[in-house]
């Protein structure tokens, strides 16, 4: 359902995932200007996806298949909601390897106890992959809907026990590299296959948004706009922009816009000092590349592949099998295909 307009905007390079599940669900773009074009880039978290097979393929996905099963990893990126880009930036000590997350985290829905299961494991995978990349020297940047509001002063009605849930448990975590063991609580985002992530004793991540704004009350990002929470601002903070505590002196500023209107959320945004290193071409993934907007000529024999085939193949097949039986008793000569072009 991917339109050209949308997919190629003039002036930047488009990265999308898309769910696998159902259409009009989930799902994230990036776009990217010349001057920071990826050198790498990939859908989801696991690295199972086609996007990350290639040659370019981003790699460091150490103990992510002894912590899930195959079944989970597929599960877990199968609704489209991660984009990871890796960028070469310049910077007053050298080149550096940036990676960005551009995610939209699942939603714990109080009616279906098992999405709060996949969210808390989609946590851990992502937090799983970004330390994998930290440990191999990247500098991490995660940014989009993390879906959980992380403190009291995030929320427009902090009700009781709102520290304790899992989910913001798990922000405590990858924010202040806190874990607290409560056993009547779900863990889980927890890792269990190695010790080698919880050996930090200084924060992980920062969010960059309270860096700036430590007190900065009623600051929120999302509201329920059927019930017109936007007018009177009764929101929550769930966007952010999180990077690596190795970023912290290049990050400018960070603020977010509630004035820009057009969905249920307002834009996040975040000015890094850095310069980019771009490649000569984007990564093989790029959108542009997408078979339906490469702008190459399909040959005819391409709809026959025994791989291609269409919907309409069956239905021709359908449609013919009546005559098949009198085939056989006469043998019809095969036609010319440029008889199926009528003269005027």
């Amino acid at each position: 359902m991917l339109d050209e307009p949308t997919a190629l905007i003039e002036g930047y390079t488009s990265y999308f995932a898309f769910s696998r599940k159902k259409t009009g669900y989930s799902g994230v773009a990036t776009y990217v200007k010349p001057e920071f074009m990826p050198i790498k880039a990939e859908e989801g978290l696991s690295g199972i996806l086609p996007s990350a097979q290639t040659h370019e393929k981003i790699g460091c996905l150490e103990n992510i298949e002894e912590e899930f099963t195959a079944d989970e990893l597929k599960a877990l990126d199968a609704e489209g909601r991660c984009v990871l880009t890796i960028h070469e930036i310049s910077t007053e000590n050298g080149i550096q390897q940036l990676a960005v997350f551009n995610v939209y985290c699942p939603r714990a829905d109080p009616d279906l106890p098992d999405r709060l299961t996949f969210k808390l494991k989609f946590y851990k995978l992502m937090e799983m992959r970004a330390r994998n990349l930290l440990k191999n020297g990247y500098w991490v940047l995660i940014n989009g809907d993390i879906n959980t509001s992380h403190r009291e002063i995030d929320h427009c009605d902090p009700y009781e026990d709102f520290s304790q849930t899992p989910s913001r448990k798990w922000m405590g975590h990858i924010l202040f590299n806190k874990v607290e063991d409560d056993d009547d609580l779900s863990q889980d985002w927890k890792i269990n296959s190695t010790n080698d992530y919880d050996d930090a004793e200084e924060p992980i991540f920062l969010d960059t948004f309270r860096h700036f704004w430590p007190e900065r009350k009623e600051a929120f990002t999302c509201w329920n706009t059927k019930s017109n929470c936007r007018a009177n601002n009764f929101g929550t903070r769930i966007d952010y922009i999180l990077t690596c505590k190795e970023m912290q002196s290049f990050i400018v500023q960070c603020d977010i816009w509630p004035e820009i209107e057009g969905s249920d959320h307002c834009p996040v945004y975040a000015e890094l000092k850095v310069k980019g290193k771009p490649p000569t071409k984007p990564p093989l993934y790029c959108t542009k590349n997408f078979q339906e907007f490469s702008g190459q000529q399909q040959k005819l024999s391409a709809y026959f592949s025994s791989h291609n085939k269409r919907k309409w193949d069956q239905e021709e097949s359908e449609s013919s099998s009546e005559t098949s039986t009198a085939g056989i008793k006469k043998k019809i000569k095969q036609k010319d295909i440029s008889n199926f072009f009528m003269k005027k």
